[in-house]
């Protein structure tokens, strides 16, 4: 196991902010990259709001007196995201006090935020500490505990898909990965903790919770004695009141029968499996450090024969360092013959520091972006065939988290399908039962209502 990088401070400077002025107190949000970032930003949101500083939606920019820019620098695509953010605040609201946070401060450093145009840089870390900061150095005469129409992670967010971070960090040797170099080693919430916010959650109506974390499978591993996620699973699917549970992503190594069985088995629990594979080919996969997928896929294939509408979505690379055709066709062979719900599809961006970008041969750009096409197109056809068939299944529960222009509730099935619920008499965030009615002219699936929506 690679040693831990070095913990920055948490809080750099960028640089000493300028004299006193009045800045208001009310704050925006704007996070870049996975599902893990977005778990940090509700742990944000809430200490932000506890500080007496509202959170107010992206789009009232011009109210707020702060901007939080929460990064991600995990591919090179996220981190120009969050560059250019930046810009775009300095140049459209030149009176906000700019913050850069999460892990894009970590990995360029201080000096590149300020010249940027932030005013604080704050390295990844607890969000009580990164929200204390903002309060002392940025809105001073705040007083804590303000009140504030903006809500928290508890639930009164508008946020009706709620993603909980229960673990961070990251053991894996991965050649193309930044992430263990900004997020350290692999750390878990104790399951105290995480069973005290979900039971949380679910005391405030919130319908869907999404475990997330960098490694969520390994969630346990670093606890004395050791734990499994599963462990975990079984103790929140044992609280009397409790929302809708998803697991955000799985890594192949940590895929269990006893963990997919409580996917498949019960009914407080998604039926739906995220395993970033990266590749089908095995040659590639041990020549950039990951590990066999072989043990992994078994367990799937067993998965599949007890519950065939298990949906079930890949993370996959495109352009791999040393990637070779044949490496490509492999991964399009193996993705074509399993009965996956989708794919989600990026293009190799070389990260400066890892050992992946000094991996030879590069893949030229042309043919990395070629490739990306031709498995974007597979991705069209495995969602049009898992469409179907959620379809043909004849029902479905959703997580309603708007209302459309036409007053139809349109949310996440627990499939991770879109959906739209055929009725003006649903109220946003319940969950609702109800039957397939075929698709409508974008692609979600048409559900028709039972009588009484499942919570509310």
């Amino acid at each position: 196991t690679p040693a831990a990088p070095p913990r920055p401070p948490s809080v750099q400077e960028a640089p000493e902010p300028a004299p006193p002025r009045a800045v208001r107190s009310e704050v925006v949000l704007l996070t870049f990259g996975c599902r893990a970032q977005q778990a940090d930003e509700e742990v944000l949101r809430d200490a932000l709001v506890e500080r007496g500083l509202p959170v107010l939606e992206e789009r009232r920019a011009a109210d707020a007196g702060i901007a939080v820019v929460h990064g991600c620098v995990v591919t090179a695509r996220a981190e120009r995201d969050a560059r250019k953010a930046i810009r775009r605040l300095r140049r459209e609201h030149p009176g906000l006090r700019i913050v850069a946070a999460g892990c894009f401060p970590r990995l360029v450093g201080a000096e590149a935020c300020r010249e940027l145009g932030a005013d604080l840089a704050l390295a990844a870390g607890d969000a009580a500490e990164v929200a204390r900061a903002i309060r002392e150095r940025l809105a001073p005469a705040v007083e804590p505990g303000a009140p504030s129409c903006a809500g928290s992670a508890s639930g009164s967010t508008g946020r009706h898909r709620v993603p909980l971070r229960i673990q961070d960090g990251c053991d894996g040797r991965c050649a193309y990965c930044i992430v263990p170099r900004v997020r350290g080693r692999a750390r878990s919430t104790p399951p105290e903790e995480v069973v005290r916010r979900v039971a949380r959650l679910g005391e405030a109506g919130v319908p869907e919770v999404v475990l997330s974390g960098i490694q969520t499978g390994a969630w346990g591993r670093d606890l004395d004695p050791p734990l499994a996620l599963s462990d975990l699973l079984e103790r929140l699917l044992a609280l009397p009141r409790r929302p809708r549970l998803r697991i955000s992503s799985v890594e192949p190594q940590y895929l269990t029968d006893r963990l997919v069985g409580l996917v498949t088995g019960e009914a407080g629990l998604c039926p739906h499996l995220h395993v970033p594979i990266q590749s089908g080919s095995p040659g590639l996969l041990a020549r950039v450090g990951r590990a066999d997928l072989a043990p992994a896929l078994e367990v799937l294939q067993r998965a599949w024969s007890r519950c065939p509408d298990l949906a079930v979505g890949v993370d996959v690379i495109a352009g791999l360092p040393t990637e070779t055709e044949r490496d490509h066709e492999a991964t399009l062979a193996l993705l074509e013959r399993l009965p996956l719900a989708y794919l989600h599809v990026f293009t190799y961006s070389p990260r400066p520091g890892t050992p992946g970008a000094a991996l030879a041969p590069q893949v030229p750009e042309r043919t990395a972006v070629l490739r990306t096409r031709a498995l974007l197109r597979l991705d069209e056809r495995l969602r049009a065939a898992y469409r179907q068939r959620a379809v043909a299944r004849g029902r479905a529960e959703v997580a309603v988290e708007r209302i459309d222009a036409g007053g139809c509730g349109r949310g996440t099935t627990e499939r991770f399908l879109p959906a739209v619920i055929v009725s003006r008499e649903v109220r946003v965030g319940t969950l609702v039962r109800g039957t397939t009615d075929g698709l409508d002219a974008d692609g979600a699936l048409r559900v028709v209502p039972e009588r009484t929506p499942a919570t509310g």
